[in-house]
């Protein structure tokens, strides 16, 4: 195999995949300071084995085990550290999981959190 086109080929592969159109006219963070990316159209479309897979795939956003207990105890106005002695894991861990729970509600603050837990009657 000639190494160097090899690399060749992955370094036209990245360029292809990443930079097929950029809109510079619209803002990628709206007013609430959610993301909102352009869709790049893929050049590849219909030539590459890969798409489906590589380009957009599906994100997995269902809670953890370990997610639920703590959004529950979040729910229950449960502090930090409370929760961390009551699950026995680190604050720093706690804090981990709020965040990772936040981004995958889609939600931007604690007490929006508390109110999705209610309004989806979670258990």
């Amino acid at each position: 195999m000639n190494r160097w086109h090899y690399e060749f080929q992955v370094v036209h592969r990245f360029i292809r995949c990443n930079f097929g159109e950029y809109d510079q006219y619209n803002l990628d963070i709206n007013k609430d300071g959610l993301f909102v990316f352009e869709e790049v159209k893929c050049p590849l479309r219909g030539e590459c084995e890969h798409e489906g897979v590589i380009c957009r795939p599906e994100l997995d956003t269902a809670l953890t085990d370990r997610e639920m207990d703590v959004f529950r105890l979040i729910a229950e106005n449960y502090q930090t550290d409370d929760i961390a002695a009551e699950l026995h894991i680190s604050p720093h861990t706690v804090n981990r999981h709020r965040e990772n729970i936040k981004a995958k509600i889609k939600v931007r603050n604690v007490s929006e959190m508390i109110s999705y837990w209610h309004q989806n009657q979670m258990k």
